[in-house]
């Protein structure tokens, strides 16, 4: 690390999280890392959040607590982003937890590479049910790895702040996808990535109460697949063979049949090559591919629906 000491802003989105705030802001208050601003951004909560934040500044003067009524994550984000000073950005969901060397491990690495946008941080995900499942980016090709989910999180990240404000910030028209969409664009600029392996995030899971819902389960298929399609095509102006991304994307579009068919045989007839056909290497047994090739994609489908 250089002579000077980063500032790191760490911004909270709060929707309804009375029962998780205390712990998550401990495990801020707890960093090995002291050069921080806390930022909280209650999000139209309906529970005692504002209440509790409001105790939180009362004992920690220095906490920003504000509001954003538009609704969503990243609208709250980025009420947080225009109030932050900070050369680096910790974006926490109010239901996550840092670990103590997180934000220490990340500025180490992301300090002095100023084209840099984020350090891609594992992270382990804790279920409903106690069950903890540890996820590491993956770094073989950075857009295969965004491709694919495995660049790291919104809260496993640290990021770049002059870069992350370069593009405009958060999507916030956007309900799903909103990382993918946020790393594709900063990528795009700056293609490059440091990695963190160590597992000092905890995503935990919740029932019920995120800020942004995921009840839309046509607009999230839509949302993943059109965003899938843009990194194929900034892919393939690299000159990178991209068929095999559209054979990743496939599986989606064949799930996506059972709640839209009309969209997906458009979707496939429009977007997909012309002479696109699906391999067993991709999980699609051979008497699919051959149904495939004879049938097309709806007859394949209907022989496939029928027989279930």
């Amino acid at each position: 690390m250089g002579n000077k000491v980063p500032l790191v802003s760490v911004v909270i989105p709060c929707y309804n999280v009375e029962g998780y705030l205390d712990d998550c802001l401990e495990s801020v208050f707890k960093q090995v890392y002291t050069n921080l601003e806390v930022i909280c951004i209650d999000n139209n909560s309906t529970d005692k959040t504002w209440l509790k934040l409001n105790h939180w500044k009362d004992r920690n003067p220095d906490i920003i607590i504000d509001r954003e009524l538009k609704k969503g994550a990243c609208a709250a984000r980025n009420k947080g982003i225009s109030l932050a000073d900070g050369e680096y950005f910790q974006f926490l969901d109010a239901d996550d937890l840092l670990l103590r060397n997180k934000i220490e491990v990340q500025v180490t690495l992301l300090d002095e590479r100023e084209d840099f946008p984020f350090v891609s941080g594992a992270s382990k995900y804790k279920g409903i049910d106690g069950s903890i499942v540890e996820v590491s980016p993956e770094q073989e090709n950075i857009f295969h790895s965004l491709f694919i989910g495995k660049l790291g999180n919104t809260c496993s990240n640290l990021w770049n702040a002059a870069k992350l404000k370069e593009i405009g910030g958060w999507s916030e028209d956007l309900y799903s996808s909103q990382e993918t969409d946020l790393m594709f664009r900063l990528l795009v600029k700056y293609p490059n990535v440091v990695f963190d392996d160590e597992f000092n995030t905890i995503i935990q899971e919740r029932s019920f109460g995120q800020i942004t819902k995921q009840s839309n389960m046509e607009g999230n298929f839509i949302r993943y697949l059109d965003l899938r399609l843009r990194i194929i095509d900034f892919m393939e102006k690299e000159n990178v063979n991209v068929e095999k991304y559209y054979q990743l994307l496939f599986p989606k579009v064949r799930e996506f049949y059972l709640y839209n068919k009309d969209f997906s045989i458009k979707y496939i007839k429009t977007k997909f090559p012309k002479k696109f056909l699906p391999s067993t290497q991709f999980g699609n047994s051979k008497i699919y591919c051959l149904l495939f090739k004879i049938l097309g994609f709806s007859g394949a489908e209907k022989i496939k629906s029928g027989l279930k």
